[in-house]
């Protein structure tokens, strides 16, 4: 997510986020969610470690570990692992992280000196926040992502300055 997303974000290697048509309106989100999550990421996520962008062994490594831990309720009943496994990690994906990424990006524009904030759509309700971890203060967490997400709100309310953008 920061590797690719954070340090790419709204520019041609950020491939998190749904695709811009010719004319350059997003995809639709039904597009994206079908697509993205996880055929996307296993296609671009192959390229990067490929042309060096991510480091290989690393990713070997993790995925050595990855595979053997995530494939165990498969091996001790298929219809097991579907249902209590894949099925919740691809809604958990696709339908919950999928659209929040599209509602939290879509109509976005990259980060400039003349638009230093619409590179991200936040989303203020106190009950969404409280049940996603405060990720609807979205630019919050783009301008400062080492902040734990419990004191989102407070750099929220912090007067901010985009001086360094000029």
């Amino acid at each position: 997510h920061v590797t690719v997303h954070h340090s790419n974000l709204l520019e041609e290697r950020d491939w998190t986020l749904p695709r811009r048509r010719a004319d350059g309106s997003f995809e639709s989100l039904y597009r994206y969610l079908i697509a993205h999550w996880p055929w996307r990421y296993a296609v671009h996520l192959w390229r990067d470690c490929r042309d060096g962008r991510l480091d290989r062994n690393r990713a070997r490594t993790e995925l050595l570990w990855f595979l053997p831990l995530w494939s165990i309720p498969f091996w001790i009943d298929p219809w097991m692992g579907l249902w209590l496994w894949l099925l919740p990690h691809w809604i958990a994906n696709c339908v919950i992280m999928g659209s929040g990424m599209y509602a939290q990006h879509a109509g976005c524009v990259a980060r400039s000196a003349a638009e230093p904030m619409r590179h991200s759509n936040s989303f203020l309700s106190p009950f969404f926040n409280r049940t996603m971890f405060h990720i609807g203060y979205h630019v919050e967490h783009h301008d400062h992502p080492g902040v734990h997400w419990a004191d989102l709100p407070e750099f929220h309310r912090q007067p901010v300055s985009y001086t360094h953008l000029t």
